[in-house]
């Protein structure tokens, strides 16, 4: 594989996936802000379906897309648990008038915009639109990730990459809903600090059922009775280079 040196981020994850071809046919980008540069450049080439329930960010988006010549549908809904409407807040951490941050999830909305705006279900997508699968997920909508999921158990089979946003309070219930659905966690990427804490992550998990034969022998559980000491290997290693280093040694002195 080319990408020997790995970092924890989305960038250098998405490159691992393609070195290990794992099949990425299109995309599922459900919450996009302005756009997700790591996923047009990872794929290209692929159709992305992009989900996004600001009206103020629909001009860049299509431009942004449209520039980077990438095929894409913008579908202007909120993702959820359910079809139909619910209640948007909307709000900015600039002080100014552009949203930048947009959720459901109900929490307390006082000092936000209200906006009645239309859901949808993955399932209900991916019935009625038929995607090219596999596809990759990645979900990022400000703490409502949980309701995403719950609206596409039937969508997540034919996922084969999936990213989730979480908080560092929501971790590991999203991991349990991600191994509940039948995925596996591949990797921890773009982490955030806050004050030097912890704060906020995106998890990276693979359907195994797609997962390719480079992925499966990299992490292939060794038994214990194969195990070998890494130092006893590294001394190893270090005994042959010195025995080089002699022999040249030897023959140039004659």
């Amino acid at each position: 594989m080319k990408s020997q040196q790995r970092q924890p981020s989305k960038n250098s994850v998405l490159q691992q996936i393609r070195d290990m071809e794992i099949p990425v046919k299109s995309v599922i980008d459900v919450g996009i802000h302005f756009q997700t540069r790591e996923l047009m450049a990872a794929f290209p080439t692929q159709k992305h379906y992009l989900f996004e329930p600001v009206a103020d960010h629909y001009d860049k988006i299509e431009q942004n897309y449209r520039d980077a010549g990438i095929d894409y549908d913008l579908n202007k809904v909120a993702v959820s648990n359910q079809d139909g409407f619910a209640d948007l807040a909307v709000s900015s951490i600039r002080g100014t008038d552009e949203v930048t941050h947009s959720s459901l999830t109900g929490a307390d909305s006082r000092g936000q915009e209200i906006r009645r705006v239309p859901t949808l279900k993955l399932d209900t997508f991916v019935a009625e639109h038929k995607p090219a699968a596999p596809y990759l997920i990645k979900i990022d909508v400000d703490g409502a990730e949980e309701m995403v999921l719950q609206g596409a158990p039937k969508a997540l089979e034919d996922c084969s990459i999936l990213i989730i946003e979480a908080a560092v309070s929501a971790v590991s219930t999203r991991i349990e809903m991600a191994v509940a659905a039948g995925f596996v966690l591949l990797d921890i990427v773009d982490i955030c600090y806050n004050q030097g804490c912890l704060w906020q992550v995106d998890l990276v998990f693979i359907n195994p059922n797609l997962g390719t034969e480079d992925w499966r022998r990299a992490t292939q559980i060794v038994e214990p009775d194969n195990w070998c000491s890494l130092r006893l290997v590294r001394h190893s290693r270090d005994g042959f280079w010195k025995r080089k280093r002699y022999q040249l040694r030897k023959k140039l002195r004659g």
